[in-house]
């Protein structure tokens, strides 16, 4: 499934853009207070890139960007992504 095809896009809200769209929040980082930088994971990628297109775009960045107006709803990710079921502590492991 693309974007064109989702059943839950507005193609016309996607007709207007000249450019293509960068969605971007600085809350994409996450923080553990301080813990995170003892994880192998990049906590701050986001920012870090975010960065990187500010310096080599300047100003221009503000044409692409559009922050997400809310957090994506269960029903709107499943569309474009598996269901992941964690395993409860409790339940044993299944063989």
């Amino acid at each position: 499934m693309t974007l064109l095809t989702c059943p839950r896009v507005d193609v016309t809200l996607i007709a207007h853009y000249d450019a293509p769209v960068l969605v971007y929040s600085p809350r994409y980082d996450f923080s553990l207070f301080g813990l995170e930088r003892l994880h192998p994971f990049d906590a701050r990628k986001f920012s870090r890139a975010w960065a990187r297109l500010e310096q080599r775009l300047g100003g221009e960045l503000e044409r692409y960007w559009e922050a997400p107006p809310a957090p994506i709803a269960e029903a709107d990710l499943s569309l474009v992504h598996e269901a992941v079921r964690w395993p409860s502590a409790a339940s044993p492991p299944s063989s």
